[in-house]
């Protein structure tokens, strides 16, 4: 983020969550989750303005799923700002961020079965290994919802305007970052709500 813009889209982000506080260390990470301490270690006394993509290489990586509601929204506007970082948008990391801000469905586990079951399988998964975790996920899919509605179900107005902004600058980035519809989906299902219009 280096012109006048981004900078203002980060002070857009930082302002709409001012009011969400810093959730004590021992509420960084789901207390289920016994693989998280060095998450937790490396965010129990970072400010989230301080938070950079190298803390994100190195501790956040693909663990979002990990942190509590509250960390999840206490470090959502650093999040987002790393995010629209030049280069960003391609990671691993970008593309959770949008997957733990996207409301989820039962069409979503079937449509990837879907897939997966045209693919050569790989890790000697069979087609009714395949089957059985699928049917698994859609077991859990109620756990899913809630997980989504406990990360962002509370967020304010001037919250959801700001992660609607951030979700829209996103769809400017290039088209294959994004390939499967994930921002519209994002949008669609639960953020476009938070419109002014």
């Amino acid at each position: 983020m280096g012109n006048t813009s981004d900078m203002n889209l980060k002070d857009t982000f930082f302002q709409a969550f001012a009011s969400r506080p810093r959730p004590a260390a021992d509420r960084i990470v789901k207390s289920y989750v016994h693989e998280g301490d060095d998450l937790r270690d490396a965010l129990a006394d970072l400010p989230r303005e301080e938070l950079s993509f190298a803390d994100i290489r190195s501790h956040v990586r693909d663990n979002l799923w990990m942190l509590t509601p509250e960390a999840f929204q206490y470090f959502l506007p650093a999040f987002m700002t790393i995010s629209l970082m030049p280069g960003a948008s391609g990671s691993s990391f970008v593309n959770e961020l949008v997957e733990a801000l996207t409301a989820p469905t039962r069409a979503d586990i079937l449509d990837k079965y879907a897939l997966l079951a045209k693919m050569p399988l790989v890790g000697g998964l069979t087609a009714e290994m395949l089957e059985t975790i699928k049917e698994q996920e859609l077991e859990r899919f109620g756990n899913t919802l809630a997980a989504f509605d406990d990360r962002v179900g509370d967020l304010t107005q001037a919250e959801g305007e700001a992660v609607l902004t951030f979700l829209e600058t996103l769809r400017k980035e290039p088209a294959e970052n994004f390939p499967f519809g994930e921002l519209e989906n994002a949008i669609d299902r639960y953020w476009a709500r938070f419109s002014g219009t």
